[in-house]
């Protein structure tokens, strides 16, 4: 199991590091800080996506209203091209 091409191992060094540069002490501090911080993120990815999916349902409509515009139009004649002569 890798995790960023780091092996199980590595990530428990890491860890174990990790707590003897902060402490015991600091270590519930950054742990709310990264929480808040993942909180904060998370919102914020929502908020886009639901902005992303309200413009797409805008140009759906939008779309679809016009298709149904173009139903509606009567059919266009075709007339022969005009060549400059006339025709008896």
């Amino acid at each position: 199991m890798d995790f960023f091409g780091i092996g199980p191992l590595e990530l428990l060094l890491i860890l174990v590091l990790f707590v003897i540069v902060v402490g015991p002490d600091k270590l519930p501090e950054v742990g709310r800080r990264l929480g808040a911080a993942m909180k904060a993120f998370r919102g914020a990815t929502d908020q886009i996506t639901r902005e992303i999916d309200r413009e797409v349902k805008s140009v759906e409509q939008n779309v679809s209203e016009a298709a149904k515009e173009v139903e509606n139009m009567p059919p266009v004649q075709k007339q022969p091209p005009s060549n400059g002569t006339k025709q008896a």
